[in-house]
């Protein structure tokens, strides 16, 4: 837990690599399987090249929450949440699905 809360109270909070903020999301899937067990599976696609463009901080943990929130099966089937990466015409365009009820 101190890994992920780490980073808010630094001085320089605002931005982070993207490689640094799926290494946090990991991080996060982890605490929750303590709570879930293994019905939450995060899959990271992330191309080597785009590991070092910087986005605002914690910016992609809302939203993964929102998937377990909203997204949880009621028969205890395993949630998969995917997070992938691209970038197009010099923009990054990151995506986060996931196979739940909502």
């Amino acid at each position: 837990m101190a890994e992920i809360l780490r980073p808010i109270f630094r001085e320089n909070f605002g931005t982070i690599t993207l490689h640094s903020e799926m290494d946090c999301l990991e991080k996060y899937i982890f605490i929750l399987s303590h709570r879930f067990g293994n019905q939450i599976i995060l899959n990271v696609n992330l191309p080597p090249e785009l590991e070092n463009s910087v986005i605002p901080q914690l910016i992609l943990q809302p939203i993964v929450e929102n998937c377990v929130s909203h997204g949880q099966h009621a028969d205890g089937r395993v949630l998969s949440i995917q997070v992938s990466v691209s970038s197009s015409n010099g923009d990054l365009e990151i995506s986060v699905i996931d196979d739940g009820k909502g």
